[in-house]
């Protein structure tokens, strides 16, 4: 096995300046699955990488980014592990709708499974945002389970840090 831990750009130490927020969250997810695609593009060429059997794991941001590039029918991914992903957008109406619709769009042409954990308490994307986006990725078409956990520590969010 081979893990990457790439970081978005703008991000931690990353190069290059963050994905500037967007009002469509479908398009800002797309825009940072370039990163995967780049960084799928650099590792695959390393004589120890097996680039057709890729797992993409995400949180918060990169669990969006996860879900979109899934998306874009690489057949060599055979799954996507979202942990408290989506995008959310303080001041901005009806996000959460956006993000339903955004995973949405994202399932209708996904061919790999998905795996999705979300916390009660989590700060960012409440039970009711979470299910929305599932269901609305679940009538898409998207193969996913989806594991609703009870709280974890003060904030699951970062429930995946803690792994």
């Amino acid at each position: 096995f081979a893990v990457a831990v790439p970081m978005r750009r703008g991000y931690g130490k990353s190069g290059g300046g963050k994905n500037l927020p967007t009002t469509h969250i479908t398009a800002f997810g797309l825009q940072d699955a370039q990163d995967i695609q780049a960084t799928i593009d650099s590792l695959s060429k390393e004589p120890y990488i097996d680039g057709k059997r890729i797992v993409l794991v995400g949180q918060s941001g990169g669990g969006l980014a996860s879900l979109a590039y899934g998306s874009l029918g690489n057949p060599n991914v055979k799954g996507v592990i979202n942990f408290a992903g989506g995008l959310r957008r303080t001041g901005v109406a009806m996000w959460e709708l956006d993000m339903a619709q955004a995973f949405g769009v994202y399932a209708k042409t996904t061919k790999s499974p998905s795996l999705w954990f979300y916390t009660e308490n989590d700060s960012f994307f409440s039970p009711t945002t979470a299910r929305g986006a599932y269901e609305a990725y679940k009538q898409n078409g998207g193969q996913v389970t989806f594991l609703a956990l009870p709280p974890f520590k003060k904030d699951g969010h970062g429930m995946f840090a803690d792994f």
